[in-house]
């Protein structure tokens, strides 16, 4: 093929390229607009005594004559008692500091719902009250009857979660979730995590890295492109193929020298 074809080639697919991602970035910013990116931060607390809701909330360990080690829960009139999912190797050393010696499976945490807001400044502006904050406690248990510190983290798909949210009236709000075992680009199964809500995001807080999901980016505009993509990607191929090649220049081959 001449090199004049190639760059005949080569031109159309400049086109068609130029068209498709313009096509593209369009989708991108209408799916943006119809569909503002939202996502949830949250701030760890790590005190056993504060005011939510005007009314008092207190944090206490309590260890039975077995050694089993509970978490006590109240919020104004309303108690929550908690067992100890994984105990702390360090837990007398811990247990005078905050919620340290409960960090392997629980959070305590603030979180709230923003849009169109650095994670940072939406930070600050719930510090400040300006944005209405939540408060929730999540919870990690592992397959009961294994060693928490070995199988226990291994068997991640085993793992269960307990969300027990703070309500201004003044009750818990508990519902338990279990580790996702979906397939990428398939729906969540039933009693799962889901990406994109506030139980998958706080979840993430008590899993140890090894454990993080694989995570969809589901809430994106990847699949606004449609067509799109595809096309832009095989032109800018067919673009650079086509530029080597009319570039291209075969070596010559010296005839043999006469004697």
């Amino acid at each position: 093929m001449e090199r004049r074809t190639y760059k005949v080639i080569a031109g159309a697919a400049a086109a068609v390229l130029i068209v498709s991602s313009a096509l593209l970035f369009a989708r991108i910013v209408a799916y943006y607009k119809a569909n503002p990116t939202k996502h949830w931060i949250f701030q760890e607390l790590d005190t056993r005594a504060f005011t939510y809701a005007n009314k008092t909330v207190t944090l206490t360990d309590e260890v039975d004559p077995s050694g089993t080690v509970y978490l006590n829960v109240a919020f104004g009139e309303e108690k929550l008692r908690m067992r100890v999912a994984i105990p702390h190797r360090q837990y007398k050393v811990l247990a005078t500091q905050g919620l340290a010696a409960h960090r392997d499976w629980m959070r305590l945490a603030r979180f709230a719902e923003v849009s169109g807001i650095d994670a940072d400044d939406a930070m600050d502006l719930m510090r400040e009250g300006k944005i209405t904050d939540r408060l929730a406690i999540v919870t990690r248990t592992p397959r009961a009857g294994v060693d928490p510190g070995t199988w226990g983290e291994a068997w991640k798909k085993d793992w269960s979660f307990d969300f027990h949210e703070f309500k201004p009236s003044g009750v818990f709000e508990t519902k338990k979730l279990h580790y996702p075992t979906n397939k990428r680009g398939m729906p969540a199964n039933p009693g799962e995590l889901v990406e994109g809500t506030w139980e998958f995001d706080a979840a993430l807080l008590t899993m140890p890295k090894s454990g993080v999901p694989n995570q969809q980016f589901l809430n994106t505009g990847f699949k606004a492109m449609g067509w799109t993509f595809p096309v832009a990607c095989l032109s800018s191929i067919v673009l650079v193929l086509s530029f080597v090649m009319a570039a291209y220049r075969p070596r010559s081959t010296l005839g043999a020298l006469p004697a």
